[in-house]
C-alpha cells in the first residue's frame, strides 16, 4: 500500500457543492485515491508532500485539445 499526505496548501477545493467546496488541512492519498481531507498527522512511513503557496483543486489531464484548429483557422486549404 503506498500513501501519501499532500499538506501546507493556502487552499483546497473539493469539488462538492455548497459550503463543502473548500476545505483546509490535509490530503491523504491511499493507492493512488483520495482517502482523507482536513486536520491529518502524518503516519509512519508516509510520503509527505509539501503543497506551500499551492492551490489543490480536481481535474484532469488534459489529452485532448483544438490548438491544431486554431492554428489552421487563418489557412483557407485547411
Amino acid at each position: 500500500m503506498t500513501s501519501m499526505l499532500i499538506r501546507d496548501a493556502d487552499g483546497i477545493f473539493t469539488g462538492l457543492p455548497g459550503d463543502a467546496m473548500r476545505a483546509i488541512g490535509a490530503i491523504r492519498v491511499l493507492n493512488g485515491r483520495i482517502a482523507a481531507i482536513g486536520d491529518l498527522a502524518p503516519e509512519p512511513g508516509e510520503e509527505i508532500v509539501d503543497a506551500s503557496g499551492c492551490v489543490i483543486y480536481p481535474g484532469l489531464v488534459s489529452t485532448h485539445h483544438h490548438l491544431f484548429q486554431s492554428i489552421l483557422r487563418v489557412c483557407a486549404p485547411a
